[in-house]
């Protein structure tokens, strides 16, 4: 079902060093709305704006607290030389990706 997460915070260095932290990622309906699902999840940078997408993901997985917030402080199996249009996702054992953060731009707050 759906998932909503309420805060999504995440640096990458060049060399592939990566830290994130999430709060509040959640199933946000059904029977089980408001629980975590005994989820565990990963990180996956995708630089490219198009297909192929070539796959920048931490090497372990972290579990959900069971208010939804985790922490990653990993490196990522491969580094990109560039990154021109870069999304990270949020994703769990079996791929699925459930939160989606792109970079904030200097204008931003």
């Amino acid at each position: 079902g759906p998932w909503r997460i309420a805060e999504l915070r995440a640096d990458i260095d060049a060399i592939g060093r990566i830290k994130v932290r999430g709060r509040g990622l959640l199933l946000a309906s059904g029977n089980s709305i408001g629980q975590n699902a005994n989820q565990s999840v990963f990180a996956t940078l995708i630089c490219e704006a198009s297909a192929p997408f070539v796959q920048h993901s931490t090497a372990s997985s972290v579990p959900l607290e069971p208010n939804g917030d985790f922490r990653i402080d990993d490196t990522l199996t491969s580094v990109p030389s560039g990154c021109p249009s870069p999304v990270l996702l949020i994703r769990n054992t079996g791929g699925v990706w459930f939160a989606a953060g792109v970079p904030k731009s200097e204008d931003d707050d």
